[in-house]
């Protein structure tokens, strides 16, 4: 059982990228919703199934997250262990569930997730004094939230513009 929690905990390993592991876990989430919309959109399903089978990795990885991050800070030996990562996938996941399926913008949401996930602006700093179930994830969620008001700043300047 120790070795699917890791599994999961690291994101499928990508914990033990020894430079950027949470930037490797989001990069990996990224990937994993690229092909789903691809392949949604190869097979012309409606939209809401669209959004359902987009949804459902943020929702497994919210779940694994808060409950394995006990474990994770026993196992780990760190109050905020860098192996840990699902909680960076899960804040990934979640910003592209509203994004529209288009790869750049795909590409500025991840760009902007991870500058929210390092440089962690107020409040989220303030997140990881939670207690510690949530404090992990707490901040990549609110770092996916900035990331997706962001987001849609951009498209709304962007289509103001005249091109």
């Amino acid at each position: 059982m120790r070795w699917l929690k890791v599994l999961l905990s690291t994101f499928f390993f990508t914990g033990y990228f020894p430079q950027c592991p949470g930037t490797a876990a989001s990069a990996a989430a990224f990937a994993l919703i690229v092909i789903t919309h691809l392949c949604t959109r190869q097979l012309i399903v409606p939209f809401f199934v669209a959004i359902v089978a987009v949804s459902i990795p943020f929702i497994v990885c919210l779940i694994i997250s808060i409950w394995l991050s006990p474990w994770a800070l026993k196992y780990f030996e760190q109050s905020d262990p860098k192996q840990f990562v699902i909680d960076e996938a899960a804040g990934m996941f979640l910003v592209l569930v509203f994004v529209p399926p288009d790869f750049f913008a795909f590409l500025l949401a991840f760009t902007l997730f991870r500058i929210f996930d390092i440089l962690k602006p107020w409040p989220i700093k303030r997140l990881e004094k939670l207690p510690p179930r949530f404090a992990l994830v707490a901040d990549d969620l609110m770092a996916g939230i900035y990331t997706i008001a962001c987001h849609l700043i951009v498209v709304v300047i962007f289509s103001l513009l005249p091109i």
